[in-house]
Order: structure tokens, then C-alpha cells, then sequence
């Protein structure tokens, strides 16, 4: 084994102290973005459920094409 492959399976052998931080973090954005996509939704659904809409409850108006 020359010392280039003894330092790289020193190196993958290491384990990430950060990896729960990371788990957390992650788990955090993804509830949060869950969140906004909610509200967007109830907004959106204000809007579209309007009595003065011409096209009242079409959830067809919110695509942009």
C-alpha cells in the first residue's frame, strides 16, 4: 500500500461530526419550505374562490401558461 492510499482510507475512515447537524438542518429547511408552499396555497385559494372572479374556483388560473 503506498502512502497515497493509506491516507485516503484514513480519510473515508473519519466520520462526520456534523452529519446529525446536517440531518437537523435539513429536516428544518424542508419543514419550513412545507410551510410556505401551505401558505401559498391558502392564499392562493383566497384568490381563486373570489366572488368577484370571472373564472371563480378554475385553481386553472394560477399556471402561467
Amino acid at each position: 500500500m503506498t502512502a497515497i492510499e493509506e491516507s485516503e482510507a484514513e480519510v473515508a475512515e473519519e466520520p462526520d461530526p456534523d452529519k446529525g447537524l446536517i440531518t437537523i438542518l435539513a429536516g428544518l429547511g424542508l419543514a419550513a419550505a412545507i410551510v410556505v408552499l401551505v401558505s401559498q396555497l391558502t392564499v392562493a385559494s383566497v384568490w381563486i374562490n373570489a366572488e368577484d372572479s370571472e373564472n371563480k374556483g378554475q385553481w386553472s388560473q394560477v399556471l402561467p401558461f
